[in-house]
């Protein structure tokens, strides 16, 4: 994970800021953690991101929108959630791994996403 840029969105703070610590205690240089979807949309879109992780939900939003634009630019994601996706989500081939997850299994699955040891 050294030196790789991991963009986190999620609107559970405490989540958020223990993903962040978990993330640069390896290595990682964190984008964000955003709390909401204008926020994520905005540095999804200007921001360089080598992998991202998204709570589904932002609030009474979706992060769907946000990953339309990782998948438009190419950077591969997974969804961290408490809750069920949708059958319908647009994201097709999203990883999932299910809120509470210990943080290295989390970190594990963003490695395999970027191929990464």
């Amino acid at each position: 994970m050294e030196g790789a840029k991991v963009f986190i969105a999620d609107d559970e703070v405490l989540i958020a800021f223990d993903l962040e610590a978990t993330f640069q205690s390896f290595g990682a240089q964190v984008v964000g953690p955003w709390f909401t979807l204008p926020e994520a949309m905005a540095s999804a879109e200007r921001d360089r991101i080598d992998v991202a992780v998204l709570d589904f939900r932002l609030g009474t939003e979706t992060t769907e929108p946000v990953a339309h634009l990782l998948m438009e630019r190419q950077i591969p994601f997974l969804f961290y959630s408490g809750q069920r996706l949708p059958e319908l989500l647009s994201c097709h081939g999203h990883v999932l791994v299910e809120k509470p997850a210990m943080n290295e299994r989390l970190v594990e699955a963003v490695a395999r996403l970027m191929n990464r040891p």
